[in-house]
């Protein structure tokens, strides 16, 4: 593993497509800026685990065919990944208030309709505005 020490917006270049910048630095965290292609998949390690873990695609080009995925693919897959996030939400209690959550159920809603209507057809156009 390479370590490198970083400051405030400086950046880690991968390659010629992939840049990391240091926005802001915590008492306990660091938030990043992440710049890739939008072929390349950037998940937090849990994320991703857990992806891989439920048997998710994480979108990157198909190592069987080279394909990437496509625009109703990507979509779908965010409908039951953003599903799966709402859910774990709207059940930590100690976290979310009734208000909140209230609004939470609805964007779930709304994103559960979105993922029916992607079942459905190819190219769908949903306005997900509350």
């Amino acid at each position: 593993m390479l370590v490198l020490s970083q400051r405030i917006e400086e950046t880690i270049r991968i390659g010629d497509d992939i840049a990391i910048t240091v926005v802001r630095i915590g008492n306990d965290y660091v938030l990043l800026g992440i710049t890739a292609p939008s072929d390349v998949p950037v998940h937090r390690a849990e994320v991703y685990r857990s992806m891989k873990a439920d048997g998710l695609r994480t979108f990157a080009p198909d190592c069987a065919t080279d394909r990437p995925a496509s625009p109703s693919e990507k979509a779908a897959h965010f409908c039951e990944t953003a599903l799966k996030l709402l859910d774990e939400v709207i059940g930590a209690e100690e976290f979310v208030g009734p208000l909140c959550r209230d609004r939470l159920r609805m964007a779930r809603d709304k994103v559960a309709a979105a993922a029916a209507v992607l079942n459905q057809a190819d190219t769908v156009e949903i306005p997900l505005t509350m």
